[in-house]
């Protein structure tokens, strides 16, 4: 790897249009308030912080067979679907399989957030949900990466997730599954979704469901809900089943699994999210799904969408679900109807979704309920040095309800990690390191035993310098004409990622293929191998101090 190092002054994160109204902005208000002062000094130019250009280099090698000889893998998330309360703190993990369907023991997984309102996750899969309530389809993307996983070396998987209110009074019932029929053919696959309720059927986050496999004769199903039909057609009336807490028990699963000598081919028809959370009068976008045997996505010619329960609110032709005023659990209360187009020829299927329409908690006055927790959003805060950011926190009671008005104090215990503000917004210091809790959130409420004070803590991450680059894959096996999407991703000596970054991709043996500025590599016609075959220069402008453009030194503190 290759690293050159130039300083230059710039501004990071900010287009140079928006930048010159800004300081346009400023000065014009300075000089009006300068007016009719004798003596007033000019106004002064807005200064920003200097930057260092950091450059790395990487490389991946290329074989290029007259055959295809590896599939492709697969990872499951576990839960597919998260359930949360607001603020919930709690890991995620993920199973990874060959093309074959063989478990990968040796695969590593890395976590990060799509949709960030939906909350904050660390790259090992420790999340934290955010306060509001609401669904929020794909909001986790989870990579697992191998040799074992085919040709791209790394298999995606997306999680959604679904907040609703706390409550440790509230106890769960029974356990709720969809679908609750299921038709396939031999060897086909869907994932089932499962959650358990309480007695006015609204879910209950924090329990955990494990799924049953109760006629083996049906097929297979993994820790993550996915089912695999088996070879041998027939119906299994009571084949799955889905349990929480040793006791709880949904409904057997019927599974009908198709002759393919006398039914026609068939799809899979789904609507995402399955499970779809809501508060009165909110709106959540819902989308239509159809995948063939192989679980490829077919096209779709268009949707109609339909409220098959009235209280559940309208769909609109776009798909999105404007919610009812009437709180309850309304399980397949909406309905696609899917035209799609297979093999030159147009059909029509059908797929549905449930509804959960939520109360919304009612405030606490402060004082009126005891403060049990605070928590930081988000617990880990990533910055580059003199980029800021405003946090927010939850003040929960022991129901676990948030507490209304609170005042917050809030600090930041160590001086090099950078400042924050009394309003809670953090600025990283320019000594890159990992500050552990730096970050405290005071909350101080009246009580019949005096003051009652509770603290919240958050970790500071100061990203540092560009140190480490990778290209994923490292190696790739293709046939020719084949396209593989390369990545890369870079780090800084402490193993923080570090986004941002501009990447150039280039052939340094043009024998092995061609590649797009996206690194969408496509190979050539020639079999062989190609060590180093592919390259990627990164660019990193790093913030520094002024006084100290030519150095950074890293902090030690973990």
């Amino acid at each position: 790897m290759r690293r050159g190092v130039q300083s230059r002054m710039g501004a990071q994160g900010v287009s140079g249009r928006r930048l010159g109204w800004l300081l346009g902005l400023a000065i014009l208000v300075a000089g009006l308030g300068a007016c009719g002062r004798p003596g007033a000094s000019p106004p002064s130019a807005l200064t920003l912080p200097p930057t260092q250009a950091v450059r790395l280099e990487a490389s991946a090698s290329v074989e290029v067979r007259p055959q295809a000889v590896l599939g492709y893998g697969t990872v499951e998330p576990v839960p597919r679907q998260v359930l949360s309360a607001p603020g919930e703190i709690f890991p995620l993990t993920a199973l990874a399989y060959d093309s074959q369907g063989n478990p990968i023991p040796d695969a590593t997984f890395r976590w990060r957030m799509l949709d960030e309102s939906a909350g904050s996750i660390s790259p090992g899969g420790i999340f934290q949900a955010s306060t509001r309530l609401g669904t929020y389809p794909s909001a986790i993307l989870v990579e697992a990466r191998s040799p074992r996983l085919g040709l791209a070396g790394f298999a995606r998987a997306q999680v959604s997730v679904t907040i609703v209110p706390a409550g440790r009074t509230r106890t769960p019932v029974k356990v709720q599954v969809v679908p609750r029929q299921i038709e396939v053919r031999p060897g086909q696959s869907l994932f089932l979704t499962a959650y358990p309720v309480d007695e006015a059927g609204i879910p209950v986050p924090g329990v955990p469901v494990e799924w049953l496999l109760l006629d083996p004769r049906a097929g297979s199903l993994t820790p993550a809900g996915k089912f695999t039909a088996g070879a041998t057609p027939g119906l299994y009336p009571e084949a799955l089943q889905a349990r929480a807490r040793g006791t709880l028990v949904s409904e057997p699963i019927m599974v009908r699994i198709l002759d393919p000598a006398t039914t026609p081919r068939r799809v899979t028809s789904l609507v995402l999210p399955a499970v779809a959370t809501v508060l009165p009068g909110e709106e959540v976008a819902l989308r239509a799904l159809v995948l063939d045997e192989t679980g490829r996505e077919v096209p779709i010619l268009s949707v109609r969408w339909e409220a098959l329960t009235p209280e559940v609110g309208q769909v609109r032709p776009d798909g999105r679900l404007h919610a009812g005023q009437q709180v309850g659990n309304y399980p397949e209360a909406v309905r696609a109807v899917i035209r799609y187009r297979l093999e030159g020829r147009e059909e029509v299927t059908t797929a549905t979704a449930s509804v959960v329409v939520l109360a919304l908690p009612r405030p606490q006055p402060p004082g009126t309920t005891p403060l049990a927790r605070v928590v930081i959003v988000p617990q880990r805060v990533e910055l580059y040095p003199g980029e800021s950011l405003s946090l927010t926190v939850l003040n929960l009671d022991g129901n676990g309800f948030p507490l209304r008005d609170v005042p917050v104090e809030w600090r930041l215990e160590v001086a090099q990690a950078g400042s924050i503000t009394p309003y809670g917004k953090v600025t990283a210091g320019f000594t890159p390191g990992i500050y552990a809790d730096a970050i405290r959130a005071v909350v101080r409420v009246p009580s019949p035993q005096g003051e009652q004070v509770v603290e919240g803590k958050a970790s500071l991450v100061v990203r540092g310098p560009l140190e480490r680059l990778t290209v994923i894959p490292q190696v790739v096996q293709v046939v020719p004409g084949q396209k593989v999407q390369f990545l890369a991703e870079g780090y800084d000596a402490f193993g923080t990622f570090l986004p941002g970054l501009r990447l150039r991709w280039r052939m340094d043996d043009p024998r092995a293929g061609s590649i797009t500025e996206g690194g969408v590599f496509t190979a050539g016609s020639t079999p062989g191998v190609y060590p180093d075959a592919v390259r990627v220069e990164a660019l990193q402008r790093y913030p520094i101090r002024e006084a100290s453009a030519s150095t950074t030194t890293p902090s030690t503190r973990q």
